[in-house]
C-alpha cells in the first residue's frame, strides 16, 4: 500500500504512454504488458487487484485497453490518476491514427496507393482469418460447440442473420444447457 502512494501522475502518464504506444494486437495484448509492467517489474499493485481491474475492464462497454488504463490509474492515484492514464493510453494511438489520416490524404491519389491498397487488405484478411483460425481450434473441442459455430457462421453468411440476434439465441442456449445441467445432474 505504500508504494501507490509513491507513484506519481507523471509516472503514472509515462509508464500508460509507453504501454499504449509498444505494444501491438489490442487490448488484450496490453492487458498482459500492463499486469507484466505494474506487477512484476514496478510492484505498484498486486496480482489479485490486476486480475481484479482485467475482469472489470473486459466486462465494461468499451475499448479493454482505455478501461484497464482508467482502473489502473484510479486504483493508483484515485481521479487523477484515471486522467493521466487515460491521457496516457490514448494519445500515441490518437497521434498515430493522425498522422496516417494526414498521410494518406496526401497519398490517396498515388497510383502506387491504389495498386498497393487490394493486397493490404488481403494481407489484414489472412491475418485476421489466422487469428480467427487459432481461437477457433482452441475453443471449439466439443461437437456441440463446434455445431453452434457452424449454424452460426452459415446463418450469417448465407442467411444475412445479424449478430446480435446469434448472440441472444446462444444465450438462451447457454442458459437451457446450464439449467438441464444442474437438474439433470
Amino acid at each position: 500500500m505504500g508504494m501507490k502512494k509513491c507513484v506519481t501522475l507523471w509516472q503514472l502518464f509515462c509508464r500508460s504512454f509507453l504501454l499504449s504506444g509498444t505494444t501491438i494486437g489490442g487490448g488484450f495484448v496490453i492487458l498482459s504488458a500492463m499486469d507484466r509492467m505494474y506487477v512484476r517489474k514496478l510492484g505498484w499493485l498486486r496480482e489479485e487487484e490486476m486480475l481484479d481491474i482485467v475482469s472489470l475492464a473486459q466486462s465494461a462497454p468499451g475499448a479493454v485497453a482505455v478501461n484497464a488504463s482508467l482502473l489502473v490509474g484510479t486504483k493508483l492515484r484515485g481521479t487523477f490518476g484515471a486522467a493521466a492514464a487515460l491521457l496516457g493510453c490514448i494519445l500515441p494511438p490518437f497521434t498515430i491514427m493522425c498522422v496516417l489520416g494526414s498521410l494518406y490524404s496526401i497519398v490517396s491519389d498515388s497510383t502506387a496507393v491504389s495498386v498497393l491498397l487490394p493486397f493490404i487488405k488481403i494481407g489484414i484478411g489472412l491475418f485476421l482469418a489466422r487469428i480467427a483460425f487459432s481461437l477457433c481450434r482452441k475453443h471449439l473441442i466439443t461437437w456441440y460447440e463446434k455445431a453452434v459455430f457452424a449454424v452460426s457462421l452459415t446463418a450469417i453468411l448465407c442467411c444475412r442473420i445479424r449478430s446480435i440476434w446469434l448472440l441472444l439465441a446462444s444465450a438462451v442456449l447457454a442458459a437451457v444447457r446450464y439449467y438441464r445441467r444442474k437438474h439433470h445432474v
